[in-house]
């Protein structure tokens, strides 16, 4: 058991060493060759080799990434309107690992050890720091909305300013911006507060192009099952009626429903590539209704 243990430890040793992966086979070699004892069961000798292996190699996929490249730390102010702070501040962490995850970055997130509603966010290496800021905090909440308008035939209803738009709406109502055009002066529509569908619905979301431009991308997405249902079920029933999909509070289309759908959807616009592929992913990673302010940012030296 001594030689055992000896061995295990020159393992760790070994193994997070640069030169480590050779001496550690070439100690490995001559301990179970018999030069300081005889191992009879290949078994063992197996089990002796690779456990140290596997166990310091899951530590060191854990610890390395900031002892070996340094990265950045984050702190992070969560703000929503929901009741459960609680449940959004776990939610939040889940949506942000598994932004990392999809981007195949090494990072931490975890609650503010002196503020339950911010979060600590630790990204390992060196990174375009622009784009993973605003990829990781942008919440991009997702959410079908029924528009408040005459049906098709008419043309939606918009409202020119928001003065305007306040005059007539109701509180089980909602007003959203909106950009008829890229190039166009912002408007408002109202949509009514009870969502038809969100991003909590979401089961895949991609980016693509029908022209082949950079700056002229689009986002489809694909509903679970209970948000396809609904879905199915509201566009049934409000055939001309209008739909706003709705990111982050801002109308990125107005339509009205030809027949009914119920899995699938798009949101139209002239995204460019990259920022298509940002919300398309984020979609994949969860809803998150909350907004997501940077309150610190500090490097992690090497």
């Amino acid at each position: 058991m001594k030689q055992v243990f000896r061995l295990f430890l020159r393992n760790v040793y070994s193994f997070c060493c640069v030169e480590g992966t050779k001496r550690l086979l070439y100690t490995n070699e001559r301990v179970l060759n018999g030069e300081r004892g005889t191992m009879k069961q290949t078994t063992l000798r197996l089990w002796i080799v690779l456990f140290p292996l596997v166990l310091v190699g899951t530590a060191c996929n854990s610890f390395f990434p900031v002892m070996a490249k340094g990265g950045t730390e984050f702190r992070i102010r969560l703000e929503t309107q929901e009741p459960d702070k609680k449940a959004v501040v776990e939610k939040a962490i889940t949506v942000t690992q598994n932004k990392l995850n999809l981007i195949k970055l090494k990072g931490d997130v975890a609650k503010h050890p002196d503020d339950p509603t911010e979060l600590v966010v630790r990204v390992y290496g060196a990174q375009n720091l622009e784009r993973l800021r605003k990829f990781l905090f942008t919440s991009y909440q997702l959410e079908l909305m029924e528009v408040v308008s005459p049906p098709n035939p008419s043309p939606v209803k918009v409202y020119r300013s928001i003065e305007d738009v306040k005059l007539v709406a109701k509180d089980s109502e909602e007003i959203i911006s909106y950009f008829e055009r890229s190039d166009s002066k912002e408007q408002f529509i109202l949509v009514k507060r009870e969502r038809i569908a969100t991003g909590d619905d979401v089961r895949d979301a991609k980016a693509f192009s029908r022209t082949d431009s950079e700056d002229n991308y689009q986002i489809s997405f694909s509903l679970k099952p209970q948000g396809a249902a609904r879905f199915g079920d509201w566009t049934g029933k409000n055939i001309n009626n209008y739909l706003a999909i709705v990111v982050d509070k801002k109308a990125q289309s107005v339509a009205y429903i030809k027949s009914q759908i119920f899995d699938s959807g798009e949101i139209s616009g002239r995204f460019s590539k990259e920022h298509a592929e940002d919300i398309a992913m984020s979609l994949k990673s969860g809803y998150l209704p909350a907004t997501m302010k940077i309150v610190s940012e500090n490097q992690i030296k090497d």
